[in-house]
């Protein structure tokens, strides 16, 4: 009998060692709970908003005037993806079998190509949006020099007054965005060269559009200065007549308020008057 006790008592330590050993094996896995725990869109959205994730006390100091927004840079954008791929390979190096006091095994398969799954969608977010930014901005700005080239190659002539204001929009469209498009091209060839290095490549129109817009956008800027030397005496012509319908309408607001001074019904002259049997 005692000897069954031993063997009960031996044979419950071992079973608490191996419950210890695995506990402690799963606390390891601790740390990337976070990565399953948090909302993707929300950290992005704050990420896009202000490069990083608000603690408490930054919104309890702006609480009046809410958090100054900081977008990202390009830097930043490395420095999110890279910490994923960091923690991606730290991931694929856990052992798929664990044995533990020689004989509780333990299979992390499952849990580990489940944690990989949701690491490679965190980078994704940071890498979609990239892309995104880079197709969206190329696309845009080749719809918007199409549209501003057919505008200003449109013939105006003297008297064309709304043919003159569609140009004038065009001319003002071009100066608006001007210094932006001249920054744009060289960030987004770097973007290009960030995604490259994680093997993201992009349609093949992305790269034409990258190579024949910056020349494209240079021609749009020669045409319209080119087109607003041509308008500039119809827009002076139309100035001076926008000048001359202003004056003879102030003559005749003035012609009209004396006549109204002389005529008006409403004095209370002549109510009390009217009013007498």
């Amino acid at each position: 009998m005692a000897d069954l006790a031993d063997m009960r008592h031996e044979l419950m330590g071992r079973v608490q060692a191996v419950m210890a050993a695995c506990c402690d094996y799963r606390s390891a896995f601790d740390h990337y709970s976070y990565l399953y725990g948090e909302d993707r869109k929300e950290f992005f959205r704050q990420f896009l908003l202000y490069g990083h994730i608000l603690t408490a006390a930054e919104i309890e100091a702006h609480a009046e005037n809410g958090v100054p927004e900081s977008p990202p840079t390009l830097q930043q954008f490395r420095e999110q993806i890279d910490s994923y791929e960091k923690i991606y390979e730290e991931v694929n190096r856990i052992e798929p079998i664990s044995i533990f006091q020689s004989w509780m095994k333990v299979d992390a398969r499952p849990f580990k190509a489940s944690l990989l799954n949701v690491i490679k969608r965190w980078s994704l977010v940071f890498k979609q949006h990239l892309m995104d930014h880079v197709m969206h901005s190329l696309s845009d700005l080749d719809e918007f020099i199409k549209t501003a080239d057919k505008g200003l190659s449109k013939k105006v002539e003297k008297g064309d007054y709304d043919g003159l204001v569609e140009i004038m929009g065009h001319l003002l469209a071009v100066k608006e965005r001007h210094s932006v498009t001249d920054a744009m091209f060289e960030p987004l060839k770097q973007t290009v060269e960030l995604l490259k290095t994680y093997e993201q490549e992009l349609p093949e129109e992305v790269y034409k559009q990258l190579e024949e817009l910056p020349e494209k956008w240079n021609n749009i800027k020669k045409l319209a200065i080119a087109v607003k030397q041509h308008v500039a005496p119809l827009q002076a012509n139309e100035m001076t007549v926008v000048r001359k319908s202003c004056a003879a309408f102030d003559v005749e607001q003035h012609r009209f308020r004396e006549r109204f001074r002389k005529e008006a019904p409403f004095r209370y002259s002549e109510i009390i008057t009217s009013e007498k049997p």
